[in-house]
């Protein structure tokens, strides 16, 4: 029964390592934006903690014990050290991925009424409940009076940049539009009128 017990534990650091690991790579524009310069030694002290807590994790599931703890470990920490990896030589998978997972904060992004000028340059507050889809917090609008688009920035740069989460009602103009300072073009369509801009081609 303790060695079942023991042999459950290296799995489930090796699924909370990963789960951490996802979480930090999905967000690193968040982490960007609020850490700014202290963000990258941070990101890649955060990077190294996964490679350890990993290898230890699979260390732990020695191969005196039963094939299944090592294997599932090993394939957990293959995913914690590979994704962020892979978000980065694959940026869609990782827009992708963070929009699928915040979906219904997204769609309740596009709801709302969109920003007025008097909301200011980088827009209107979120409600509380809905900040973890943009990273400072708001929505702004970096359409037209006529056609506007809710923008919800996934990294806001210092002192300008932007790249983020549009919102269209009708099939985005190629660009660019102005990303708090920068040209930003749709480059990664989502469902339901979404769309991913970033640096334009």
């Amino acid at each position: 029964m303790v060695s079942k017990r023991r042999s459950a534990i290296p799995p489930l650091v090796a699924a909370t390592v990963m789960v951490l690991s996802v979480v930090i790579a999905l967000h690193r524009g968040v982490i960007l934006t609020y850490l700014w310069l202290l963000a990258l030694p941070l990101l890649a002290l955060a990077f190294a903690a996964v490679i350890a807590g990993s290898g230890l994790a699979v260390w732990q599931a020695s191969p005196h014990a039963s094939r299944g703890p090592l294997v599932a470990t090993a394939g957990l920490a293959l995913i914690a050290i590979g994704a962020p990896v892979l978000f980065v030589v694959r940026p869609e998978l990782g827009v992708w991925l963070r929009f699928q997972l915040a979906r219904p904060g997204f769609a309740a992004v596009a709801a709302m009424d969109a920003p007025s000028a008097d909301d200011g340059y980088y827009g209107k507050s979120l409600p509380g409940h809905l900040c973890w889809v943009s990273a400072n917090c708001k929505v702004a609008d970096i359409g037209t009076p006529e056609q506007p688009v809710p923008f919800v920035p996934d990294y806001v740069g210092i002192p300008d940049g932007a790249t983020g989460y549009g919102y269209f009602t009708d099939a985005p103009s190629a660009g660019p539009y102005d990303g708090f300072g920068d040209p930003i073009c749709p480059r990664i369509e989502l469902p339901g009128g979404w769309w991913w801009l970033g640096g334009c081609p």
